[in-house]
């Protein structure tokens, strides 16, 4: 007995939509366009896809957000590190990052903003050094950001650690860590850090790791940046970022290059709340999409290959 072209055709249509029952969340895989559609719509200040392949020095890197802020690969990274269609970027965390859009415009939208990642550790990766997934820093006024791997809240290394760590031009600074293990294991995560002035304290902060809220550490560092009494303006206005980085520390002076894979990364004016947050780490994703399928493809063979 042999299949008719319709049954086939029936069949392999079944195992198709079956595969796509079983495609897990962001924490697996690099994401695809349904992610950069959720993304937009929450209106990102500047937005990488990391698609670009091969990347050579100088190559650009595209912001999906529309606002035309297009970054620069300033040393060549590894490009293409998935199926056509979902690319991303390997860093080799040593000297390899990608110099971003200017974020002059951003400094003054900082006492509400969000600052989201998909990435993995690559192999090789150290588990104790400080490593950034993002920086921005001006020499001249000593404003600072950060977003920091192996780090705990008073900037020393901490295993398994995350830091957020902001400064104003008058050295005033808070930081805020959390330690999640899951996020060294190899596997793509999906990592969100939200900031609002108007809080106090380790309430101004938010993290989440596959848009699960995480249990956060505050430090204070000289006077308090938020909601402060030193006189010196809470507004923000007085930020002017310029240069940033991804895949680099802020001030480039210490080297803490990261040792990661990066598949997406964005920037907001805004608090993303814990819905937005769910929504983006809930989109399904494209590769282990094509995983499925060529399983159920498979599967679908070895039967008609029975029936024969």
């Amino acid at each position: 007995m042999q299949f008719s072209r319709l049954n086939r055709a029936v069949v392999a249509g079944a195992a198709f939509c079956a595969a796509g029952l079983l495609l897990p969340t962001a924490s697996s895989f690099a994401a695809l366009t349904s992610y950069q559609t959720a993304v937009n719509a929450d209106s990102p200040y500047e937005f990488y896809r990391f698609e670009e392949n091969p990347v050579n020095v100088g190559s650009t890197a595209t912001d999906t957000s529309g606002n035309g802020r297009v970054g620069s690969y300033t040393v060549g990274a590894t490009g293409g590190q998935f199926a056509p269609g979902d690319n991303a970027v390997s860093f080799n965390g040593s000297s390899q990052y990608l110099l971003v859009a200017n974020t002059a415009g951003f400094g003054s939208l900082i006492g509400t903003s969000s600052y989201e990642f998909v990435y993995k550790t690559n192999p090789g990766f150290n588990a104790v050094t400080p490593q950034s997934l993002f920086g921005v820093f001006n020499t001249g006024t000593a404003l600072a950001l950060q977003i920091d791997l192996n780090t705990g809240s008073s900037g020393s290394a901490l295993t398994n650690g995350v830091r957020f760590f902001i400064r104003d031009n008058v050295n005033d600074a808070v930081s805020v860590s959390f330690t999640n293990p899951k996020l060294y294991d190899g596997g793509y995560h999906h990592l969100v850090y939200t900031f609002n002035a108007s809080g106090i304290g380790v309430n101004a902060f938010n993290a989440y790791v596959d848009g699960a809220l995480q249990n956060l550490s505050f430090t204070q560092l000289n006077n308090d940046l938020v909601n402060d009494a030193d006189g010196d303006p809470d507004s923000f206005s007085n930020f002017s970022f310029n240069p940033a980085y991804a895949a680099r520390n802020a001030a480039g002076s210490v080297g803490q290059f990261a040792n990661v894979t990066m598949d997406e990364a964005a920037i907001y004016p805004t608090v993303l709340t814990q819905a937005q947050v769910s929504a983006h780490a809930a989109v399904p994703e494209p590769a282990s999409g094509a995983l499925a399928v060529i399983t159920g493809m498979g599967l679908l063979m070895r039967r008609r290959r029975g029936l024969r």
